[in-house]
């Protein structure tokens, strides 16, 4: 990709030569005729004319300078090279000629006569010039310029289907946990949220109306939770605004949005309030803001959830991300440790860059530009980057007239920490109609608990994992028997896909005593995937605590509940050899449960040894899923 630079910077110098005056006023009625031809389109004309007066007056600062813009107007930088070369014989303290000079070896990409050009404007401007630190800041860019055309990134950005992208302009995606892409398009000047669902293979669905919450006001910059449930949006000013955009919010209760409501004048000032994004945690809001009090332009701005759902008085990111210029379109990924956001205050390739920033505890570290050809000189939009760090969404008008969502791989130097999750969804296992239960999902690194509950419509729920953990995922309702599963995220690999779990919970049925006529039955057995003995031995392993009260908690709740504990191993080792450690193990549970203060009679238990086992033995995977406790309710 060619690097092609559209600055102000350039017009502005453009139009201050293009303002020069000569001594002889026979020249200025020339070049007036010039500005004639120029504007009736007859840039021929003018250019033969504009020739004649240079042969003619070779030492008239105006006529070169009018040359100049003339050959700069038609982007014609290798002709333009020379006349500027003449006009610094006739004038080298020119600090405006020696920019220009860098503006068009620049754009040719001669980037060391660029650089000459550059340091002998920095050389001859004042140094107590506020045109100093610009030139100075200048320089710092071309040098960034050079060094990132030199090594670019990898980039081979894909344009979505058309399930998504029309002959409109669709942008600012956003996506949660279950796949749903939330994006803004805009129809006719009116900008209206639509979304759709991508799965695993990359196939998205037809976009839809985000019906319940588009209105006649514009809705563009927005952000979903990761869990689908809460939607932010700024809006622009209506008649119960605060300033020219504020800030709304709508929450998902049994599938259908609420209406949205203003998060009121602590978030939203008289200025223009935008671009939110939420952290995973639903702690922190992120969003920009030209108001009173910041670094320059738009800054980045947070607000931290306060008790009683309040939102603390927003404060400015500090000087680490905020600069004099413009900062916009935060996202912090679900790693909850990384940033990426857009900005024209930085050294970068022009215009607004991408950054990313990593946070080190409470502190912003390692702003870093994405880098080319990701940047450009043009102005480059928001980015979204999917839970797994890998793929970037964006918005692009590269190859229509209109603004389409496009993907790319991140580069590695780019990506977010490792993140994965797990969702759950469960049902009645007679019925098979969702059911309102309760997870707990335990780190069973450092014992920290989250405990969520499963939505109404649907029966299920999200939740984010972070990799280096292994995780005791515990579904139960009163009623049911429970379910367990266990989640090892210690090697960043396990994290490349998410945990899907669709839970059956049996229904408890009355365990009365059996008859001299009736015969004792067992229910499918539930495996103890959160039970964990040493190596060749019963010696229950301190993780295993989370599962054996969660065990207790079932018997103590339900008395009338008998179990029969089982244990299992995989063929490795002699046969009764096994069969005894089975037992031992499914005596160790015993011991514990008894010990919780569970009565005797209530828990049967058994060895089987490797004679039951669920899965290959000639795998590690396999061998582990065999080595297994599991229990029956006896019914």
């Amino acid at each position: 990709m060619k690097y092609v630079l559209t600055t102000l910077t350039l017009i502005c110098l453009i139009l201050s030569l293009s303002a020069q005056r000569s001594d002889n006023p026979k020249v200025n009625k020339s070049l007036a005729k010039v500005n004639v031809l120029s504007k009736a389109g007859k840039t021929a004309k003018a250019e033969k004319l504009l020739l004649k007066l240079s042969n003619k007056y070779q030492d008239d600062f105006a006529v070169k300078s009018k040359l100049a813009v003339h050959y700069l107007n038609q982007k014609d930088y290798h002709s333009t090279l020379p006349i500027l070369n003449e006009m610094l014989e006739v004038n080298p303290t020119s600090v405006k000629t020696w920019y220009t000079l860098y503006d068009c070896y620049k754009q040719i990409g001669d980037f060391d006569e660029a650089n000459k050009a550059l340091n002998q404007a920095i050389a001859i401007q004042d140094p107590n010039s506020p045109n100093s630190a610009k030139l100075k800041s200048e320089l710092a860019n071309l040098q960034f310029i050079e060094a990132a055309l030199s090594n670019p990134v990898t980039f081979e950005p894909r344009r979505l289907s058309d399930a998504v992208n029309t002959d409109q302009s669709e942008y600012l995606p956003s996506m949660t946990l279950d796949g749903m892409m939330l994006f803004t398009r805009k129809v006719n000047g009116q900008e209206d949220l639509y979304y759709t669902y991508l799965d695993t293979t990359g196939h998205l669905e037809p976009a839809l109306p985000l019906v319940t919450l588009n209105t006649s006001y514009n809705e563009g910059g927005h952000f979903i939770s990761i869990d689908g449930n809460i939607l932010f949006l700024s809006k622009e000013e209506s008649r119960s605004g605060y300033g020219g955009f504020d800030l709304y919010y709508s929450v998902q209760r049994d599938g259908t949005w609420t209406p949205l409501k203003s998060l009121g004048k602590t978030i939203n000032s008289s200025a223009r309030d935008r671009q939110p994004c939420l952290s995973p945690d639903g702690k922190t809001l992120y969003f920009t803001s030209n108001r009173k009090g910041g670094y320059g332009g738009d800054d980045i701005y947070k607000s931290e959830l306060l008790p009683g759902n309040k939102w603390s008085t927003p404060v400015a990111l500090d000087s680490t991300i905020n600069t004099a210029g413009n900062e916009a379109s935060p996202f912090l990924h679900p790693d909850g440790k990384t940033l990426y956001f857009r900005s024209d205050g930085r050294v970068g390739m022009g215009g607004f860059d991408i950054y990313v920033a990593k946070k080190s505890q409470s502190t912003w570290t390692d702003v870093t530009n994405l880098g080319y050809p990701i940047n450009t000189a043009a102005d480059e939009g928001a980015l979204f980057v999917d839970i797994h760090g890998q793929k970037a969404y964006y918005a692009s008008d590269a190859e229509n007239d209109n603004l389409d969502l496009f993907v790319f791989d991140l580069p590695y130097a780019a990506r977010p920490e490792p993140v994965t999750f797990t969702q759950v969804r469960v049902i009645d296992a007679v019925t098979e109609q969702p059911l309102i239960a309760d997870v707990s999902i335990v780190n069973l690194q450092d014992g920290s608990q989250v405990s969520l509950q499963t939505q109404e419509h649907n029966g299920s729920i999200s939740q984010l994992l972070d990799t280096g953990n292994t995780y005791a995922v515990t579904v139960s309702k009163t009623g049911y028997t429970f379910y367990s599963a266990n989640i090892d995220l210690i090697t960043e690999a396990s994290a490349e896909k998410p945990y899907l779990y669709t839970v059956r919970l049996d229904p408890i049925v009355s365990t009365a005593p059996v008859t001299e006529t009736e015969t004792a039955s067992e229910s499918a057995p539930i495996i103890l995937n959160n039970i964990f003995f040493e190596s060749g031995s019963a010696a229950l392993l301190p993780q295993s605590e989370t599962e054996l009260q969660n065990l207790y908690l079932l018997l103590r709740d339900n008395p009338e509940i008998r179990i029969k504990l089982i244990g299992h191993t995989d063929s490795v080792g002699q046969d009764q050899a096994n069969l005894t450690l089975s037992e031992q193990r499914a005596q160790s549970v015993y011991n514990a449960l008894v010990g919780k203060g569970v009565k005797q009679s209530r828990i049967q238990y058994e060895g089987r040894g490797e004679s039951e086992p669920i899965a290959d033995n000639e795998t590690e995977a396999g061998r582990r899923k065999n080595r297994r406790t599991e229990f029956r309710v006896i019914r």
